[in-house]
């Protein structure tokens, strides 16, 4: 197998879990947080998610591979896979098991984009200041949705009852 083949293998091996993350978003976000509506918690928690993820990528977008900058970066994707997982004593509540399995890959994806993102900023500077800019353009726009959706129009408020009301 020559040079550029296996190059654009890895690219692509890279790339994956980042289609997968997209998918499971999507599902989770069109079909379960619309079915059974979000509480303030995840109204406003969500989009901060989605912003921790988004600051990641600033980083390697803006700066040439260095150890300071790995290191910069590493501690912002540690730092938001600990934060996406601030929901879990919520979801143990309100979702179904299909949705906390959905959510328990989603936390086993998180980190592997992180690391492929990474590993081609060290190996393929060439292409991924132009895969993040893409990436992070996306990123913008789902925060921007889940901003707008729900918080300013406030879409799928619960709670349904009071006592639910605490709990939200």
């Amino acid at each position: 197998m020559d040079h550029e083949a296996v190059s654009l293998a890895i690219v692509v091996a890279c790339l994956a879990p980042v289609a997968a993350q997209g998918v499971l978003m999507v599902v989770d976000e069109f079909y379960f947080h619309h079915r059974r509506g979000l509480g303030r918690w995840e109204r406003y928690g969500h989009p901060l998610d989605t912003l921790t993820t988004l600051l990641c990528f600033v980083i390697p977008a803006l700066f040439p591979f260095s150890l300071r900058a790995a290191l910069g970066y590493a501690v912002l994707c540690l730092l938001s896979c600990v934060f996406v997982t601030k929901d879990e004593w919520v979801h143990a509540k309100q979702c179904e098991p299909a949705e906390q399995w959905l959510h328990a890959l989603l936390f086993v994806v998180h980190p592997v984009v992180f690391a492929g993102f990474g590993y081609l900023w060290f190996a393929r500077p060439d292409i991924v200041g132009g895969l993040l800019i893409g990436q992070m353009a996306l990123m913008c726009l789902v925060l921007g949705y889940q901003v707008l959706f729900w918080v300013v129009l406030g879409k799928g408020r619960w709670p349904l009852s009071p006592g639910e009301l605490e709990a939200s």
